[in-house]
């Protein structure tokens, strides 16, 4: 089938949609759709399992959830018949179990964590072929956990554990190939049009930005202020990581990050494929908000230190000059009616 060879077609959701037509028995919008729409309650489980360890924190707990869930362009692709819905949920998930807590040397734990990594990364890429770049980026990511945690290793008590990571990287690698060939042909049929050839920070965060203030408008400062704000934050906080050299939860989000605008980058300069943007980026809403708040988080926990109600000055700063203007933003532009 000609469908087969277009970047229409996101195989996983393709074939969940036609599992849903199937069991309902109809061709219905609801049941075109249902598979994005439960792929939100995936979403929504990631959300509560990476804020799950700030539970005790109210204040902090609740600006994760705003800036995880109150971006109205993003939410919207959950009710949509495309794979985007799927794609940010299994990819959040994925983001889940590299960013949890792991005791450095627990090999069980860490073979656990990279089967399930790799596995949501994986559901994710069949949903939509660009988080190809998330997968890949997990992966190099835990093999440098691994190579880091080296001497903490007792491999010859870990036999079975260590053939099973490279059974589940052989398995990675093979889908990583499948991925690749479909995307070259995917090419060659000059299907990768989606994109911007300006830079990822013209192509890729100037248009999420705009995207992002979906059908509001708050004038050209605004919108300006926010970009340069993303730009000195990120700059900066590359800088702090760099020198304090901790890995955090916060470094492996941010480390996550950077290896997606790498690949954004070497993808456009290797195979002339254009920077994502719009649909094909809505991965780094999600990485981004991540960051700010694993920031904010590690600020109060290093503020609680010294004062405990610093700590929670810091979540009541985010959630008040943060989340609330998020959460009018969201109530402004509910969307019931179409998809932009």
């Amino acid at each position: 089938s000609p469908f087969i060879k277009t970047a229409n077609n996101h195989l996983l959701n393709t074939w969940l949609i036609r599992q849903s037509t199937r069991l309902s028995g109809s061709n219905s919008e609801l049941a075109l759709r249902f598979p994005n729409v439960l792929a939100f309650l995936v979403y929504g489980i990631a959300v509560w399992l990476i804020l799950k360890p700030w539970k005790n924190n109210p204040l902090l707990y609740f600006s994760g959830c705003g800036l995880l869930l109150l971006n109205p362009y993003m939410i919207d692709f959950f009710s949509l018949a495309r794979g985007y819905g799927l794609a940010l949920a299994f990819g959040l998930m994925a983001i889940y179990f590299f960013v949890k807590a792991r005791e450095p040397g627990q090999m069980k734990y860490f073979a656990r964590d990279f089967f399930f990594s790799l596995l949501f990364s994986l559901l994710a890429a069949w949903s939509n072929f660009i988080l190809i770049n998330l997968n890949i980026a997990l992966l190099a990511l835990y093999l440098l956990e691994f190579l880091m945690n080296s001497k903490k290793q007792t491999f010859k008590e870990n036999i079975p554990v260590v053939i099973g990571l490279l059974l589940i990287l052989g398995l990675n690698i093979h889908h990583i190939n499948k991925i690749y060939d479909m995307l070259m042909v995917l090419k060659d049929n000059k299907e990768l049009y989606i994109g911007s050839n300006q830079g990822f920070i013209e192509s890729t965060l100037r248009i999420l930005i705009h995207r992002s203030i979906y059908l509001s408008y708050y004038g050209e400062q605004f919108w300006l202020r926010l970009y340069h704000g993303l730009l000195i934050g990120f700059f900066s906080l590359n800088i702090v990581l760099v020198f304090r050299a901790q890995y955090t939860s916060l470094s492996k989000v941010f480390s996550i990050l950077l290896l997606m605008i790498a690949a954004s980058v070497l993808q456009y300069y290797l195979f002339e494929i254009p920077y994502p943007v719009e649909r094909t980026s809505l991965i780094f809403i999600p990485l981004t908000v991540l960051t700010v708040f694993m920031t904010g988080a590690e600020i109060s926990d290093w503020l609680s230190n010294y004062k405990p109600w610093a700590g929670l000055l810091v979540g009541g700063m985010m959630l008040t000059l943060i989340v609330l203007p998020l959460g009018y933003h969201f109530y402004q532009n509910l969307n019931t009616h179409y998809a932009i």
